[in-house]
């Protein structure tokens, strides 16, 4: 995983990923899709730290637009 992020599963397939500091964000899984909210400061990969926790679909929904929750929000592709 990653140095940057710690990752807990805090709950079944309910995992938050906090950044130093006071930054967390919570990822979702479901059967064939995965919801990640917020998506932290964007000072390192928080795709590629959670990568192996995805499902095929992911989903990120911000909880508002402070900066330290949508850094991370180009890393995803959006339909």
């Amino acid at each position: 995983m990653s140095q940057w992020f710690q990752i807990k599963e805090v709950a079944q397939d309910v995992y938050v990923i906090e950044e130093p500091g006071h930054v967390q964000s919570y990822l979702i899984n479901g059967r064939t899709h995965s919801v990640l909210l917020d998506t932290g400061a964007g000072l390192s990969d928080i795709r590629n730290a959670i990568q192996v926790l995805l499902r095929e679909k992911v989903l990120v929904l911000n909880t508002h637009w402070h900066f330290d929750h949508i850094g991370g929000n180009t890393l995803f592709d959006y339909e």
